[in-house]
């Protein structure tokens, strides 16, 4: 947990970061995460590997996924921690990650390892102080996802790389993306630009934060209420963590609170949406049955998809 007081316009303030990292075996899952808070804002980012358990005896013994993870997490480090500027331009950061992956690739396969392997899911969003809000830069490739939440409720705002497939299609048949970071480069980097004018919740997670879930509004209704009845940032942080996800499901989720003076001031904020979502579309959910979910989604999903970027677009948005 990061955290920052500045005085001034609170509005293009970044705040406190949160954090959750699930792994099925400590230190050798394939997920992994990275924030940073400094001067002029913060850095998000969660990576998913590919699924792949080939060893590569050269590293440890590690698999294609732990390895995948965290070597396209250190490029972006490497890239953008410690403030540094925006960019650079996607070929130049699509170069970085296949340079790291290689390096994997050439120091830890075996004669028999499948290099296919080495993959993973992204999604990272650089955030910078504005004069009206907070500029923030999104890539991502795969299934792993960024969002917004604030008053009106929970954002969407990247496409997975499965087709068409929206939010519900996706969680109902668990389907792979036709997509990852790979060694060999073959792989989209999607990029898009959003400017955040009111206090808001951003994060990036993995597609393990939404495991055991009948809909995605449930996603938003576990963060609001770990929100709303925990005393602390780090409370929250904690509970969060409990929450999230189901069996044995890996996972992660990195967040930076965007706007808000104080935590008590986030949880007022957003004790009115909590209710609303509860009220709406949460209470008798667990008794509906399927047709009678996928109409609570096809309403829910009007505000959920209001921001979302498909890839072909990469255009700018604002969420005012």
């Amino acid at each position: 947990m990061a955290d920052r007081r500045e005085a001034g316009d609170m509005l293009s303030t970044v705040g406190f970061l949160f954090s959750v990292l699930r792994e099925r075996e400590k230190d050798r899952g394939q997920v992994s995460y990275l924030y940073e808070l400094d001067v002029a804002g913060a850095l998000l980012g969660v990576f998913d590997g590919g699924g792949g358990d080939a060893a590569f005896p050269g590293l440890q013994g590690r698999s294609g996924g732990y390895l995948a993870a965290r070597a396209a997490c250190a490029a972006y480090m490497d890239r953008f921690g410690g403030g540094a500027a925006p960019g650079p331009d996607v070929p130049d950061m699509k170069a970085l990650l296949q340079r790291y992956l290689r390096i994997c690739k050439e120091r830890g396969a075996g004669e028999d390892t499948d290099p296919r392997s080495l993959s993973c899911s992204a999604a990272v969003a650089l955030c910078r102080s504005a004069r009206a809000g907070v500029d923030v830069q999104l890539q991502w490739v795969g299934n792993a996802r960024a969002y917004l939440l604030d008053e009106e409720g929970l954002k969407q705002l990247t496409w997975d790389d499965r087709g068409d497939m929206d939010a519900m299609e996706a969680l109902l048949s668990g389907a792979a993306p036709t997509r990852r970071i790979r060694p060999d480069g073959d792989f989209p980097l999607h990029t898009a630009r959003l400017s955040v004018n009111r206090p808001s919740l951003l994060f990036t997670a993995t597609d393990g934060c939404l495991a055991g879930m009948a809909a995605p509004m449930e996603l938003e209704d576990r963060i609001l209420r770990c929100l709303v009845t925990a005393p602390s940032p780090g409370a929250f942080e904690t509970a969060l963590a409990a929450s999230l996800g189901a069996g044995e499901a890996e996972l992660a989720l990195s967040g930076a609170c965007l706007g808000f003076e104080s935590f008590e001031g986030l949880k007022h904020r957003l004790a009115g949406r909590a209710r609303q979502l509860r009220r709406e579309y949460i209470e008798g959910l667990e008794a509906c049955d399927p047709e009678e979910i996928q109409l609570l989604w096809t309403r829910y999903r009007q505000g959920y998809e209001r921001l979302i970027c498909r890839p072909e677009e990469n255009e700018e948005a604002s969420a005012t």
